[in-house]
């Protein structure tokens, strides 16, 4: 039986509804000949709050996960941050002045090219020591850095999961979900649906859920055609357009070729010197029509040709 008063699907002989506490004066199968409308309606707003309930903690759970991953992104980001912009501007600095030196140092161009390509070497190998040496230095600071933003912020997101497993149990605790969907079947327990089927009952569109949902389908299918046929004119109208031009004033043309194929000399020569004069036969093999057909768009404002 439905509460008349919440919605929520009760045992027949109960007479206190157990999530609202309202008093039962009649029993009412939510499957029976007595169900109404009314009284569907208001078991599929109880569905709809469940559902969105449900929702809301499954898109916090994604959100708590999403928070996680960027924590320990971030914490490894700074782990890794041994290459600071002055280190960076100071390397290009020092390569830039040795491979001037090294140029101006010759006195002829190819020696100057050779004496900036060493200079540009060795100031490499050097920042790269500077560099090696400047990471191993810095990185007991950085891992207590990254180390101390990861726990203050792990800590407070634990804190926030902590609330909401609270806020979750409480839930729990206070409704049957069972009891709130199991007369809906499981493919429609989502809240767009659920609000669909309530507009159908408050519109007078449907009387039973039976109705409410044959009704949904429709509207389902008829949105699935809509956007099969919107699709596929957007692939059409895409295909159509010109790569040359841009233009879109093109029409769909078809061009048949006949093939035709006679007499091989070729084939009748090799079939006279491997079978005799019967091997004359071999040059009439093949020989006949070949029909193609190929089908193209050519674009009226440059006359562009492309493949359909």
């Amino acid at each position: 039986m439905l509460c008349s008063n919440c919605g929520t699907i009760l045992s027949d002989d109960t007479t206190e509804c157990s999530y609202c506490g309202y008093q039962l004066t009649e029993s009412i199968s939510y499957r029976g000949e007595k169900n109404t409308g009314g009284d569907m309606l208001a078991a599929l707003k109880r569905a709809l709050d469940v559902i969105r309930s449900l929702e809301a903690i499954e898109e916090k759970e994604i959100e708590f996960a999403q928070i996680r991953e960027n924590i320990e992104q971030e914490s490894q980001k700074i782990l890794d941050d041994d290459m600071p912009g002055a280190l960076v501007v100071l390397c290009l600095i020092v390569i830039i002045v040795a491979g001037e030196i090294g140029f101006t140092g010759e006195m002829r161009f190819v020696d100057g090219i050779i004496g900036a390509i060493v200079a540009v070497v060795m100031a490499l190998i050097v920042m790269g020591l500077v560099y090696l040496t400047y990471s191993e230095c810095t990185k007991n600071s950085r891992v207590a850095k990254a180390n101390a933003y990861y726990n203050i912020q792990m800590e407070y997101l634990e804190e926030e999961e902590k609330v909401q497993r609270q806020k979750v149990e409480a839930f729990y605790k206070k409704t049957d979900v069972a009891a709130a969907l199991n007369f809906l079947p499981e493919k429609y327990r989502s809240s767009g649906t659920i609000a669909y089927l309530i507009k159908l009952f408050n519109e007078r569109r449907a009387d039973t859920l039976k109705e409410a949902i044959n009704l949904y389908e429709d509207e389902a299918h008829k949105q699935r055609l809509e956007e099969m046929q919107k699709a596929q004119l957007q692939e059409l109208e895409s295909r159509m357009q010109c790569p040359n031009c841009g233009g879109r004033n093109c029409t769909l043309m078809t061009e048949t070729t006949t093939k035709k194929d006679g007499y091989s000399m070729s084939d009748g020569c090799c079939g006279f010197v491997l079978f005799g004069p019967i091997g004359l036969l071999c040059g009439a093999c093949g020989a006949g029509e070949e029909t193609k057909s190929k089908t193209y768009w050519v674009c009226q404002n440059c006359g562009n040709k492309f493949n359909s």
